[in-house]
């Protein structure tokens, strides 16, 4: 059996796809090879960078972050970010990626998120706000975008 991307886990549906293609029962291991060989280009990143899969997942998302901020700065990018629906944590976190040295502590950055007009909603969900600045910069450790 070829390994690769499609390994023996992975076909169980062989029966299903012989019984439905007789004539290619016996070519089972030099599909598979060439299904490998095809995929190879596509997987090769997720296998190398476990997070590579997120970079490319996320490109075109971030594309727009950066167009939001360019043309409006911090004020833009949060709008933009709480229009999407943005979760609070991943706002905060690309707005610190943006931020670079500026953004200050944590806490600072989320502070400014819940300032700011767009994201009033998020602030008033939450009576506990010091418990709410708690969750987001313990959420906001776990968060790696990578840009």
């Amino acid at each position: 059996m070829a390994s690769g991307f499609v390994d023996e886990t992975s076909l169980w549906e062989w029966e299903h796809f012989a019984a439905e293609y007789p004539s290619l029962a016996s070519a089972r291991d030099g599909l598979v090879a060439r299904l490998n060989a095809a995929l190879a280009p596509t997987f090769r990143a997720v296998d190398d960078d476990r997070r590579a899969a997120h970079r490319v997942w996320s490109a075109a998302w971030l594309d727009r972050c950066r167009a939001a901020y360019a043309a409006g700065g911090t004020d833009g990018l949060l709008a933009d970010l709480a229009g999407q629906g943005a979760p609070a944590a991943v706002a905060v976190a690309v707005l610190r990626a943006f931020l670079g040295d500026a953004a200050g502590a944590p806490a600072e950055t989320i502070a400014l998120l819940l300032r700011h007009p767009a994201w009033a909603a998020t602030a008033a969900l939450d009576d506990r706000l010091r418990d709410f600045i708690g969750s987001l910069t313990t959420a906001l450790r776990t968060l790696e975008l990578g840009l």
